[in-house]
């Protein structure tokens, strides 16, 4: 008896930090949901706006929904956080030495999406928190022709770290088959967002929520 508890003590705190993440990988789906939702009173029944062509347009375009852009950064940039981070915490605790650099890879993918995205988040904090003409200089040279940009390429490198991630826990045995469809799957979205120069956040979502089922599942 005294045995078998101290097998299960040994084992239990390595894979409870690994469910918790799990949980963290399924929230940042419902997180989208919300950024979504939130997002839909802005649009109005006339759909999107024009594409503005000077930082200071843009910012007149938010003018009356500063507080509504706000709240939908920070529920996105959230939801984006929930999901980068379990990714960081299980390649840190995955570079053994059957998956050290696929583990270490995937660590490196998540970092850079989340640098994109606090990059990301300066450019729409700028437009959302400043009046023409005093908004930052770096939003009127970067904003109109990088921001959508790094949206894409946030959600593109996030998705590859959610691949990156797969094939790492499918070598260590962690996930064998959920591990690999999300990695193929992750590969091939990744490709048709690159190829199509749009990247959807939910995506990267789906796939997440795939790893975290898939680690609370596993027995």
């Amino acid at each position: 008896m005294s045995s078998a508890i101290a097998v299960q003590a040994g084992t239990s705190p390595a894979f409870s930090p690994m469910r918790r993440d799990a949980w963290l990988l399924i929230a940042t789906f419902f997180l989208w949901v919300m950024t979504f939702l939130s997002l839909a009173p802005l649009l109005g029944s006339g759909g999107p706006p024009q594409i503005p062509q000077t930082a200071a347009e843009a910012v007149q375009q938010i003018d009356g929904h500063r507080a509504g852009n706000i709240i939908v950064n920070i529920i996105g940039n959230v939801a984006f956080m929930v999901g980068v981070l379990p990714l960081i915490n299980i390649g840190r605790q995955n570079r053994t030495s059957q998956s050290k650099r696929l583990a270490t890879l995937s660590v490196i993918a998540a970092v850079a999406a989340l640098v994109v995205l606090v990059f990301h988040s300066y450019l729409r904090g700028s437009l959302s928190l400043a009046y023409p003409p005093n908004y930052l200089p770096m939003a009127d040279r970067v904003e109109l022709y990088a921001n959508n940009t790094l949206s894409n390429i946030a959600m593109i490198v996030w998705t590859g770290a959610i691949a990156l991630t797969g094939v790492s826990l499918a070598r260590q045995n962690v996930l064998k088959r959920t591990g690999w469809v999300v990695a193929v799957l992750g590969v091939i979205l990744a490709l048709l967002m690159t190829v199509a120069g749009f990247g959807i956040p939910f995506v990267p979502a789906l796939l997440s929520t795939a790893l975290g089922v898939g680690l609370l599942l596993r027995k």
